[in-house]
């Protein structure tokens, strides 16, 4: 839901997934214009094993009230180092 801000995304992932450290990097776009976030997020996982099992939890999970279910997709962008340049 584009309600949600950073913080509040990353620890709902965090607490869905059961562990902190599966991810490294975590970028959830903001509108300023209309004051929400864009509806997508970027990650970067630790290891492909983390990736795997973690888009098996998130996809076609429902945040909150709505009923829109989360998509999951690998980036074009892969790698730490390559998503914070």
């Amino acid at each position: 839901p584009t309600w949600y801000r950073q913080g509040e995304l990353s620890l709902e992932i965090v607490q869905l997934l059961g562990c902190p450290h599966t991810f490294d990097f975590f970028f959830l776009p903001w509108d300023t214009d209309r004051n929400c976030n864009r509806g997508f997020a970027l990650m970067n996982f630790r290891h492909p094993v983390h990736a795997k099992c973690s888009g098996m939890l998130l996809q076609n999970h429902t945040w909150g009230s709505t009923s829109r279910p989360c998509g999951v997709r690998a980036a074009k962008i892969q790698g730490l180092v390559a998503n914070i340049r």
